[in-house]
């Protein structure tokens, strides 16, 4: 989308401007503007022509030059997080630039449920097949199971495990886990 903009942009400022009735007569001479401005500030041209830089106002932030690629934003995605939730992002973003500590209090904040320092995770397996190997290695990673159905294993995961069990094939999201013992009104 950026990139079309600037293109469309590039292409605008390539083509010459239409001619001006006003300044288009017989006479090779511009014609001057009937009216006269009683503004004394210069207007900036939205479009200048190739050899002139365009005037930035006092305040204005300047554009960027659309050769140079925009920066990443850092709140994108990595192929992993795209199985997570956006609470385990959070957290598996903290453990991976803070550390441990960094991660706790990432889950503190988010108000996950957590025992031991580890959060309480459902797990979707991509299928039935998979789930008895993946309990395996959960159990292996430290992690607490609780219960499982059918492909959905609800866990208490280790914050450092977030990002191991993403990256598996196996696994067909995560999500930081609702609680049940809640009573329903009727």
């Amino acid at each position: 989308m950026l990139m079309s903009a600037c293109t469309v942009r590039r292409e605008a400022l390539k083509t010459p401007d239409p001619p001006n009735p006003q300044t288009t007569t017989a006479d090779p001479k511009p014609v001057a503007d009937p009216k006269p401005s009683s503004d004394p500030k210069p207007t900036n041209d939205p479009k200048p022509a190739v050899d002139q830089k365009p005037i930035s106002q006092p305040g204005a932030a300047a554009k960027p030059s659309s050769a140079v690629p925009a920066p990443p934003t850092p709140q994108q995605v990595g192929e992993n997080e795209k199985k997570l939730d956006g609470t385990l992002i959070e957290i598996a973003r903290a453990n991976r630039s803070g550390g441990q500590a960094s991660a706790v209090k990432q889950l503190t904040a988010s108000g996950a449920e957590q025992r031991n320092q580890k959060v309480s995770v459902e797990v979707i397996a991509t299928n039935n097949d998979a789930v008895p190997d993946l309990k395996k290695r959960l159990k292996d990673s430290g992690a607490e199971i609780v219960s499982d159905l059918e492909n959905h294993i609800w866990v208490y995961l280790p914050l450092s495990a977030i990002d191991q069990f993403s990256g598996m094939n196996s696994v067909w999201s995560m999500a930081v886990a609702r609680p049940t013992n809640t009573i329903r009104k009727q």
